[in-house]
């Protein structure tokens, strides 16, 4: 129905279980988190050409943030931008 389409926003899931970051550096983290995420059915539907914002709590190295974007964008979106609220120094 048109209220559980409201519902389902997420455009983009993780499709393979990973392990905690926190103790990796960048190469680790590019290797463990390589196409960990892809697009929903109703991502697709939705990006095609369109610019995307993806909202992040907290970046470290940036790879999370990175790989999603590249998911978004090979699955249509037309540019992708990222807003964290804090930044691990």
């Amino acid at each position: 129905s048109h209220s559980q389409d409201q519902l389902n926003l997420s455009l983009c899931y993780r499709r393979k279980r990973t392990r905690s970051l926190s103790k990796h550096n960048k190469t680790q983290r590019q290797i463990i988190l390589k196409q960990a995420f892809a697009l929903s059915k109703h991502g697709k539907t939705r990006i095609q050409g369109r610019s995307i914002l993806v909202i992040d709590d907290v970046i470290t190295t940036g790879q999370t943030l990175h790989e999603i974007a590249t998911c978004l964008k090979q699955g249509g979106a037309r540019h992708v931008d990222s807003l964290t609220l804090a930044r691990i120094l």
